[in-house]
């Protein structure tokens, strides 16, 4: 004889796991750039807020009536507000704050990189509208006030990213990396200089700049372009007017290197990342009356002082100083050859 027993639905709640996601979030403080504050107030640093990232259960009833499921939960930021950063009172960005966190489907955590892109001339500082940043072959561009945002993907630690100011023009382009851990968010205020005045010459004659500050003796190289070395986009020599704008990076000058491109690092033959001293930099860019770029076919000769640069130089001439140039997008510096 068989007796059929009707099956039993127990329904078992653990309201010890249920509330494993506590709504309010922990203090995160961040360290914003030098020289913002929060809005109104005279803080240097921010409680960004965070939500621990633990295993939760969901307490509703589309989960009570399933006796087993794959699907997992984590305690993440369920709801977040805006606060306003103020950088020398002129530019402004917001960045996000958590305000409640919630059990919800798990994910990994995404990096951010924020801020606000100015320009300073002198000592004024103003922001810079709708300025181009380029991350590889991609294109973006910040906000009428300056202000961006990026979310870093998640299989990058350090990232390249070249600025333009493409609206007024006003401004020399920079390479800034980023190093990110998984996760992170961080605040920028990235700062470009204003584009230097140009330097006419007749392209069919040999042209020599100082580099430095020749008014007061300091200035430690010049260098020389030699006649006709000037091509248009077609390729053919250049022979007229020409404009030179020059950039020099003085490594005598603290405020030079804190605004100067990339991070002086490299990666050697075995693949290591090695960090790099600098002497100095220079950016050459050479237009027509028009303001059309024009390239350069000819070596450009350099002539450094040694004793203002702190170079080494050996009884015959020879240093171990070499020269590099800048891949924009890796922002990693490459040997050009030796100086001498």
């Amino acid at each position: 004889m068989v007796i059929d027993r009707p099956y039993s639905t127990l329904n078992y709640t653990d309201t010890s796991e249920e509330i494993s996601c506590n709504p309010t979030p922990i203090t995160k403080n961040a360290t914003l750039p030098t020289g913002c504050v929060v809005h109104g107030t005279s803080n240097n640093t921010v409680d960004v807020g965070q939500c621990l990232p633990n295993p939760c259960l969901r307490n509703d009833s589309a989960l009570s009536n399933i006796a087993c499921h794959d699907e997992m939960f984590c305690c993440v930021a369920e709801e977040v507000e805006e606060v306003t950063i103020s950088c020398g009172g002129a530019a402004t960005f917001n960045i996000s704050k958590v305000s409640r966190c919630g059990c919800q489907e798990c994910e990994m955590p995404k990096s951010y990189i924020t801020g606000v892109v100015v320009g300073i001339k002198g000592a004024v500082e103003k922001p810079i509208m709708y300025c181009e940043f380029k991350i590889g072959d991609d294109y973006y561009y910040a906000d009428e006030k300056g202000a961006f945002n990026i979310e870093v993907p998640d299989d990058k630690q350090r990232l390249s990213v070249v600025f333009k100011d493409i609206y007024d023009e006003e401004y020399a382009d920079l390479t800034k990396v980023f190093r990110i851990a998984q996760g992170q968010a961080l605040f920028y205020k990235i700062v470009l200089r204003f584009k230097p005045a140009p330097k006419p010459f007749n392209s069919w004659e040999p042209f020599k700049v100082p580099l430095g500050d020749s008014e007061d003796g300091s200035n430690f190289a010049e260098i020389e372009i030699p006649e006709n070395a000037l091509l248009k986009e077609d390729g053919t020599i250049y022979s007229g007017k020409a404009n030179l704008r020059l950039s020099v990076t003085d490594p005598r000058n603290a405020t030079d290197v804190m605004t100067a491109p990339a991070d002086f690092s490299t990666i050697d033959e075995d693949g290591e990342e090695q960090i790099l001293v600098s002497y100095g930099m220079l950016s050459l860019d050479f237009e027509d009356d028009s303001g059309n770029k024009l390239s350069t076919s000819k070596s450009i000769k350099m002539f450094l002082d040694p004793e203002k640069l702190n170079v080494s130089v050996d009884s015959n001439g020879n240093t171990t100083t070499k020269l590099w140039w800048l891949d924009e997008n890796t922002g990693r510096w490459m040997e050009a050859g030796d100086l001498w």
